[in-house]
């Protein structure tokens, strides 16, 4: 019997459509895209999911369908593209050697000698809750911009990440955290559970929508004679004072070039030359290329969209082979138009037309990513066929039933997906 016609993941939902691809990885470089170049600086992701990605030769923005690059040809001022953020006003920032903005029409270069004292080829750029820049210079000096002026605010040395929530602006330096707030700056350094400095080499730091810091660092263990290793080790910063050392069991011997992502309550941690570190609570899993297909063990940047895939990069100081796009669900690279359009439970609907010969639509709608079920079964229990059997992200999906081998008669379809269970009647009439 024909078991079913999958449809490419068509949500019946008014003013919402995406399409799921099945593969759990996709590559883009510039044998295959329109990419400008496999040396990645950088990726974004702004609040339309339009992933923004800056490589040395200008900058790439994709909305899932259509790539649109930018260049000195077309605006940029260098196409060194560094640093990316994003304004409360919907304009991209970019570091090309300046600081540079685009709000959907044109690019304005903010360039000497109309102003002075730029932090040239930053690496840092973030925006704050009053649409204030900031952004580092040569890796020691905070230097904030308000649209008009550059002002330095203080030094420090070895500045490895900066971060913003609400208007704090957190700094890591090589071996310490600290908080900058209105023009005061703690060190956040002293864990208040151990009663002692936290001693770390710090390679990257994000915070969550929660404000909490993750500080993702290597500790030197010594061994006989001059020999060491390296482990991997990422804190939880609750606050100013609070620290939770995370436990990390993948066997990962040589723990640098270390970049982190977050994915809600998932960490995603890019380790050099061994490949992408998934951690939960419950397990720590290491995709590489052996494993999983990734583009390259060289994991230089991890930026996750709305549809939680991974857009990864290989570092641009080792090799250069654009982005591995991972997602353990089948990547999906559509935007969602309208998120206020997915279902927040679970359904199953009754089948469409019924009575029916011999074709029928069900359809069903998913809140979350969940393992889904669903089966036909005659009167007596019998399990007839199994239309689906498979992980599914959130939305609204339909499914058509063959019934042309089946005799008339009554039968029963139940949709299964975590502890949701619903059963329905569907009638074939010849």
């Amino acid at each position: 019997m024909s078991r079913f016609i999958e449809i490419c993941l068509v949500i019946l939902i008014p003013n919402l459509l995406f399409c799921q691809i099945g593969s759990r990885i996709m590559h883009f470089n510039t044998n295959n895209s329109l990419i400008p170049s496999d040396v990645i600086y950088c990726i974004e992701v702004d609040s339309s999911n339009n992933k923004w990605i800056g490589t040395d030769k200008g900058l790439a923005k994709f909305d899932g369908k259509k790539w649109t690059n930018y260049s000195i040809a077309n605006g940029l001022f260098r196409n060194k593209v560094l640093a990316i953020a994003f304004d409360k006003n919907g304009a991209t920032w970019i570091v090309d050697s300046v600081l540079s903005k685009y709000d959907g029409i044109k690019w304005t270069n903010y360039s000497e000698p109309k102003f002075l004292n730029i932090p040239y080829n930053s690496r840092q750029l973030v925006i704050d809750e009053n649409n204030v820049k900031w952004l580092v210079r040569s890796n020691s000096s905070l230097v904030s911009f308000n649209d008009t002026v550059f002002t330095d605010h203080l030094f420090l040395s070895g500045i490895r990440s900066i971060k913003c929530f609400e208007n704090d602006i957190w700094i890591a330096t090589y071996n310490k955290i600290y908080k900058y707030s209105k023009g005061v700056l703690t060190d956040c350094s002293w864990d208040k559970n151990t009663n002692n400095n936290i001693v770390l080499m710090i390679d990257d730091m994000q915070i969550d929508t929660k404000g909490d810091k993750w500080i993702l660092c290597k500790i030197m263990k010594y061994g006989p004679g001059d020999s060491f290793t390296e482990e991997l080790h990422l804190f939880q910063l609750h606050g100013i004072d609070d620290y939770k050392e995370i436990n990390v069991t993948c066997d990962v011997k040589y723990s640098y070039g270390l970049k982190l992502g977050l994915e809600n309550d998932i960490k995603w941690i890019g380790v050099l030359h061994y490949g992408l570190v998934k951690l939960t609570e419950a397990i720590c899993f290491l995709y590489n290329h052996a494993n999983d297909s990734l583009l390259t063990n060289v994991v230089g940047i991890i930026a996750v969209d709305k549809q939680r895939n991974k857009w990864v990069s290989a570092t641009n100081d080792w090799y250069n082979m654009g982005i591995s796009v991972f997602n353990e669900n089948g990547v999906v690279l559509t935007s969602v138009i309208n998120e206020d359009y997915l279902p927040s439970l679970y359904g199953l609907e009754q089948n469409y037309p019924n009575p029916f010969n011999p074709f029928t639509k069900i359809s069903f709608t998913i809140p979350k990513y969940s393992h889904v079920t669903l089966k036909v079964f005659d009167v007596l229990g019998k399990e007839i066929s199994t239309l689906v059997d498979k992980g599914y992200i959130a939305g609204k999906y339909e499914v058509e039933f063959n019934g042309n081998n089946l005799s008339s008669g009554i039968y029963f379809y139940t949709l299964s997906a975590d502890n949701y269970k619903e059963t329905k009647k569907l009638l074939l009439i010849k």
